[in-house]
């Protein structure tokens, strides 16, 4: 059936604006022209129909020339388009003139967005609310409301989902993969639903960790004035801590092990909200030059009595110098020293000068003195760190744990053995405290393998709703402050310049 020829126009005014932001200026004249010598479209349409025809052109006109502040990110202006173009460019959060029940109560959640630990003027908050308040009487003014509360709205749940910042630039060594999501659709869903608290929650990670620390900030917020530098300082360190758990997936199909190296412990998550399954103190790498990497991956083995390859580092700074001195020394502590080819070689000082240039390492034998322990649990990565045992079961009472050159070591490796294994029946109790007590090294493969995450958190919520608060020993919240602080001002200066040059009717 051939369309009216106000549908053919409309159509191909909405393309042309799109490809030419120049043509766009006129769309609105040119809409009311064909509405208006068009009886089909008078006889079609309910009063105000018209007017949304106009709303619709001015919707297309601002996303043509970008000029809300927030439309200069690349990622919300693709978003813009699937939103708008669905619907052909016309109005998602007014009828006629009037603010719908949706967009009011969208307004009211992005009023209260701070109890989510994000910060109320990145959405437009006042602005939103100022228009909210009173009757759009222009085709401009319920274009800009529009625009303002959708691109606000997007950048709410796209903030949710994944984070106000990347996480690889406050750390380059953490990669995950980021949820696919269509958040136009979300968008829609929210607006046909009418409850955007749902939808914003839904967007939020889903883990006990999260939804305590989340309540944990509603606490704070109301015990505490804001003009409380102390305070204050509490409440950074739980919106940083916030930030940093968006960058992990919301949701888990298998248990992760989280470590926490402020924090200096382990924990196997739950799901449901439980307590964790699995819990433990850690050591953790040294501030002097030995932190450890914050970085995602997935343990893939367990290895009993595992061999010690002394890092090329760590054997120039303390075990060759004395070495050299007396090459008998190595023997003596379980070390050995193995050629290119494998073969374990006398420890004599042309044998040592071969791996100071490469080409030999040195190794530590199983046993009780080795400086793995008994078991190491392994997620092949390109910083070589690992979780493992250790011999010195005294330094896990320290108050401060920071203090390996990288890798973490685990309080209790056989309960962490037991928990890896569970779906492996083959390995009991007994049979694992006979590999961790043997001679000869024994690796495991996981059945399935198990999401690890070295995480940086220096705020945890409790069961009981108390927060823990740690140091930031790295300095790696004070990094993601000044990114967020960086993120923000961008993006006040961007608003700025559009409202200079876009002035409000």
């Amino acid at each position: 059936m051939k369309q009216p020829r106000f549908v053919r126009a409309r159509a191909w005014i909405a393309a042309t604006v799109r490809r030419d932001a120049s043509i766009s200026r006129i769309i609105g004249c040119a809409a009311l022209t064909l509405a208006v010598l068009s009886p089909l479209r008078v006889r079609a349409l309910p009063p105000g129909a018209v007017h949304d025809s106009l709303v619709a052109a001015s919707i297309a006109d601002i996303a043509a020339r970008g000029d809300l502040g927030s439309l200069h990110s690349a990622e919300l202006r693709a978003d813009v388009s699937r939103l708008y173009t669905r619907r052909a460019w016309a109005p998602l959060w007014s009828t006629d003139g009037t603010v719908t029940p949706a967009a009011l109560a969208t307004v009211a959640s992005l009023t209260r967005i701070e109890e989510r630990g994000l910060v109320a003027s990145d959405y437009d908050v006042a602005r939103l609310s100022q228009l909210a308040r009173r009757p759009l009487s222009s085709a401009a003014e319920r274009a800009e409301f529009d625009m303002t509360l959708s691109v606000a709205t997007l950048r709410a749940l796209r903030d949710l989902y994944f984070g106000r910042v990347n996480a690889w630039d406050v750390h380059p060594t953490l990669h995950i993969a980021r949820e696919s999501v269509d958040l136009a659709a979300t968008v829609t869903q929210l607006i046909e639903s009418g409850t955007p608290d749902s939808s914003l929650d839904a967007a939020e990670p889903q883990t006990a960790e999260y939804q305590r620390l989340k309540r944990a900030l509603a606490v704070y917020r109301a015990r505490n004035s804001l003009q409380d530098s102390v305070a204050q300082a509490r409440i950074t360190q739980i919106e940083l801590t916030l930030e940093r758990w968006r960058w992990l997936p919301r949701t888990f199909d298998v248990p992760p092990v989280i470590v926490n190296i402020p924090a200096y412990h382990l924990d196997v998550l739950a799901a449901d909200g439980a307590p964790s399954s699995l819990s433990m103190n850690v050591v953790v790498g040294s501030t002097k030059g030995h932190q450890t990497p914050i970085i995602a991956d997935t343990i893939r083995f367990v290895e009993f009595a595992p061999y010690w390859i002394v890092p090329l580092s760590i054997a120039k700074a303390e075990l060759l110098p004395m070495a050299m001195r007396d090459p008998h020394i190595l023997t003596v502590n379980n070390y050995e020293v193995v050629d290119r080819r494998g073969r374990v070689v006398v420890p004599t000082v042309r044998a040592l000068k071969q791996v100071l240039a490469g080409t030999s390492f040195i190794r530590q034998l199983p046993g009780g003195s080795n400086s793995l322990g008994r078991v190491k649990f392994l997620f092949p990565n390109v910083y070589d760190v690992y979780l493992h045992d250790s011999p010195v079961q005294g330094d896990f009472k320290r108050i401060r744990r920071d203090q390996s050159h990288g890798c973490i070591r685990v309080a209790d490796p056989r309960g962490f053995a037991v928990w890896l294994l569970r779906e492996q029946p083959e390995w009991t109790s007994a049979r694992i405290d006979r590999a961790m007590s043997a001679r000869t090294s024994t690796r495991v493969p996981l059945s399935r393998g198990v999401p690890v995450y070295l995480f940086y958190a220096t705020a945890v919520a409790g069961e009981d709703g108390g927060v823990q608060f740690h140091s930031d020993i790295y300095g790696y919240d004070a990094v993601l402050a000044v990114q967020l602080a960086r993120r923000n001002a961008s993006r006040t200066a961007v608003a700025e310049a559009a409202d200079l040059a876009s002035p409000r009717q």
